[in-house]
């Protein structure tokens, strides 16, 4: 509907004042006072070549051992976390405390029945290069490489970081990879490794199955107003949670007021970073790329530890985005899809290792669905760059932006793009067509049906949002319910979701609101200017609103 996608390209605007604020962000930035050490820490946990979750279990196994090898997470206490291991061999539990990369055993015994150790000497430490050797109380240590490959039977880890513990004539090799722990112990042919299909994982049991079609999966109660929340730091599926960083409506557009309000999004529990760009202002000419912009944001993901879901907009809601000299050329074009290609190419050592995801294209059903005769050059197009993608940046996933409006495109015209689809991105807010909110409950159904398009596949929030101004018949109240039942579906499903993005951390200025109705020609529509000023957390005020108290609570429960 042009309602629905008018709203979302407001979004796209206000994520693009986000992104002109990073662009103002010096090399020094990188120095600022850090979030505070808790949520560092959390925030690196889920990031961690070693996660731990009570539930958290890896089984491996080898075609020499009958028997397969299981390391498990039994709880997390005071103490840290207790696992379990169990070897063809034998049987042991252990307690880990992790410090910034380094896992501490801090205890260590048999039958529920462990003993403090002295000086909790390190099991593994993440933070050392390839080659580095040290010696604790548990032996011989060295690191064999920090960019190994492992193929299971059903995916390939890359640059995982192996570990060498020699105690008196025994040697173990463990390897780790990014995110997902323990995926090889031992070497060679005989060598243990990551069977995802018993262990249980972050996201295990929603990737697709060999033949490539998505795994269907049972469908979650609906959600009910006032139920009780569910911890999601008690998930070993937890998704990441993002929010767009703005400035206060009554601040100064400076590299101090943007700094401050991207930490308070850290501390407050943000985990990765949404980062845009268009074709035409990354390639203003052929060949030339302008990547500047992007350099800045990226430094920003680093200095957060945030990974970063990368939107490349050559579909921009109801326009198409490409440099001057392609404008006009379809999508099958050869020169354009070498030059896109070429694109890729370069993007590619800026992405990888950072981006998770690839997003090809932004809201691409509200302009797909007015230009028909261009959807089949499209989804050639997207399987064309897909593959490159893949090639150049592995194991990243791939996909493109729908609004929620336009979500059955995917099994109508858009079926051939949908079965290329890695996950599913969204942009939601719902409105009616005089932009006046839905109810907050309409959310638990939506979610049913967006789980039931995706099919198995996780979903990706590019933007995630709810008004609370008068003229859209909102308040606090909604804005504050509307989250509080998504954190719920959250909790409830984590695994069907791999990040969200909260539209935004704060309310625009009138003057902002008054340009963008102008811009979209709606200058003297109160509802569409309510919509797009105040989508934020804090109002004009600088004040927070009840929904960032809700934010902020289920971020760090």
């Amino acid at each position: 509907m042009w309602i629905t996608f008018s709203l979302s390209r407001a979004g796209k605007r206000i994520a693009a004042l986000a992104l002109a604020s990073f662009v103002m962000l010096q090399p020094g930035y990188g120095q600022q006072e850090r979030p505070a050490d808790r949520d560092r820490d959390r925030g690196a946990r889920r990031e961690s070549y070693l996660p731990l979750s009570p539930g958290f279990k890896w089984v491996l196994r080898s075609p020499a051992s009958e028997k397969p090898m299981v390391f498990e997470v039994l709880r997390e206490d005071q103490s840290g976390f207790r696992l379990r291991s169990t070897t063809p061999w034998g049987s042991s539990e252990w307690t880990l405390v992790e410090d910034h990369g380094v896992f501490l055993m801090a205890a260590y015994g048999a039958e529920g029945r462990v003993m403090p150790l002295p000086n909790r000497p390190a099991y593994v430490d993440f933070t050392r290069a390839a080659g580095e050797k040290w010696s604790n109380g548990l032996g011989e240590m060295s690191i064999l490489s920090r960019d190994a490959s492992v193929a299971s039977a059903t995916r390939e880890y890359r640059d995982c970081v192996v570990f060498r513990h020699t105690a008196g004539k025994t040697q173990l090799v463990y390897t780790f990879a990014r995110g997902v722990g323990y995926v090889q112990f031992g070497e060679g042919k005989s060598a243990f490794v990551l069977d995802e299909s018993s262990s249980n994982l972050r996201g295990a049991g929603r990737s697709s199955d060999v033949s490539g079609r998505p795994v269907p999966v049972e469908e979650p109660a609906p959600a009910r107003a006032q139920a009780e929340p569910v911890s999601l730091s008690r998930s070993r599926n937890r998704p990441l949670f993002g929010i767009t960083p703005n400035k206060f409506a009554n601040e100064p557009m400076t590299v101090a007021t943007m700094t401050q309000r991207f930490h308070q999004t850290l501390e407050a529990g943000a985990g990765f970073l949404v980062v845009n760009g268009k074709w035409s202002e990354l390639e203003p000419r052929q060949g030339r790329y302008e990547f500047g912009s992007l350099n800045t944001t990226l430094a920003a993901a680093d200095e957060g530890r945030l990974p970063v879901s990368f939107t490349l907009r050559l579909i921009d809601t109801i326009a198409r985005d490409e440099p001057s000299d392609l404008r006009g050329r379809r999508w099958s074009d050869g020169r354009l899809q070498e030059r896109l290609l070429g694109l890729i190419d370069a993007l590619a050592p800026l992405l990888k290792g950072r981006a998770r995801w690839f997003i090809f294209g932004y809201e691409i059903d509200g302009y797909l669905a007015k230009h028909r005769d261009e959807q089949r050059d499209f989804v050639e197009l997207y399987r064309l760059a897909s593959e490159r993608i893949r090639q150049q940046i592995p194991g990243i996933q791939v996909g493109s932006t729908i609004m929620y409006a336009g979500l059955d495109m995917l099994t109508g015209p858009l079926a051939d793009l949908n079965r290329q689809l890695d996950f599913v991105s969204l942009t939601y807010c719902p409105m009616g067509p005089d932009f006046t909110v839905q109810e907050p409950t309409v959310l638990p159904g939506d979610f049913r049906h967006m789980k039931q398009i995706a099919a198995g596949r996780q979903l990706v929030f590019q933007e995630i949002a709810f008004p609370t101004s008068p003229a859209t018949r909102s308040n606090q109240e909604k804005q504050a319910e509307f989250y509080r039942l998504a954190f719920g579906e959250f909790a409830r499903d984590p695994g069907a979701f791999g990040a969200i993005n909260f539209m935004t951390l704060a309310d625009l200025s009138d003057e902002q609101g008054g340009q963008y109705a102008a811009y979209y020609g709606q200058r003297h529509n109160e509802a569409f200017k309510g919509t797009l000023q105040s989508l934020g957390m804090f109002d004009a005020h600088g004040q927070p609103k009840k929904s960032w108290f809700v934010l902020r609570e289920n971020l760090r429960r």
